[in-house]
């Protein structure tokens, strides 16, 4: 699938994904057959959709440009680590 974990955010969906959900949607697509494909829950699409529009996407035809499906900025921070793989990281697996 196309996410990722995110840290106090929820789940963080890969840009791609984010693009696939406003192409379908474009093309006639309802959210339940869009959540059956990619798996974004309906109210994550129209989160998609809303960002994209405020951004300068509106639905007809318009293609999706990099600008309306923005990814997290990162702040460069290492992720802490569960203490469940610490051994592992030790381990070197």
């Amino acid at each position: 699938m196309a996410e990722s974990e995110g840290i106090g955010r929820g789940k963080r969906w890969e840009e791609a994904t984010k693009v696939q959900c406003l192409i379908l949607f474009s093309l006639g697509w309802t959210e339940a057959e869009i959540e059956q494909l990619l798996g974004v829950p309906p109210r994550t699409q129209r989160r998609f959709q809303q960002v994209a529009r405020q951004r300068g996407w509106t639905k007809e035809g318009q293609i999706v440009l990099g600008k309306h499906v923005p990814g997290g900025k990162s702040t460069g921070r290492l992720r802490k680590l569960e203490s469940s793989n610490h051994q592992q990281v030790v381990d070197g697996e």
